[in-house]
């Protein structure tokens, strides 16, 4: 549930761009289907957890700050504004 908020955060925010914070909210719904999915249909295991994989999405966040970071001029723009 944290990791929809964050994701939401992340699509508003516009320090990061809008398509990573639409992936880590599918990232987060990806994760309740599989625990869901797997305690109310077991015998469903194998498709569920395909579907898990799906949760590897919220590395792209990772990855974007390791090799991009931050929109510098967006951060100082808001900064300026809040003072």
């Amino acid at each position: 549930m944290v990791l929809l908020v964050f994701g939401y955060l992340v699509y508003k925010s516009g320090y990061i761009p809008k398509i990573i914070g639409a992936l880590l909210i599918v990232a987060s719904l990806s994760y309740l289907i599989q625990g869901f999915g797997n305690i109310l249909f077991s015998q469903y295991k194998e498709m569920f957890t395909s579907i898990g994989i799906l949760s590897g999405i919220e590395n792209a966040l990772l990855l974007w700050r390791l090799i991009k970071g931050v929109n510098i001029e967006q951060w100082q723009k808001r900064v300026s504004e809040s003072a």
